[in-house]
């Protein structure tokens, strides 16, 4: 009996293995390097170099993207409900 068990216990796993694979490989892998690479400077050709939330606080000052931001919240709260 421990036998029948034993592979109705795996079965699952190896059908939904390949799919596990795909996620992590395409999805999860760039995710979490992405986030990662947000608190490092980078340019290829040096070594990353730790930054913590420097790049945030450059980003949350830059005149244009907050213009883009708003930009965008406007188009998301007057434009789209509009159109419906």
């Amino acid at each position: 009996m421990g036998k029948p068990l034993r592979k109705t216990i795996f079965a699952p796993w190896l059908i939904v293995s390949p799919y596990l694979m795909h996620l992590c490989l395409f999805v999860a892998f760039p995710v979490v390097f992405s986030i990662v690479l947000t608190f490092h400077r980078w340019n290829i050709i040096a070594p990353m170099e730790f930054v913590g939330l420097d790049n945030y606080i450059h980003l949350f000052q830059d005149r244009l993207f907050l213009k883009a931001i708003l930009n965008t919240l406007f188009f998301l709260l007057i434009h789209i409900p509009l159109q419906l």
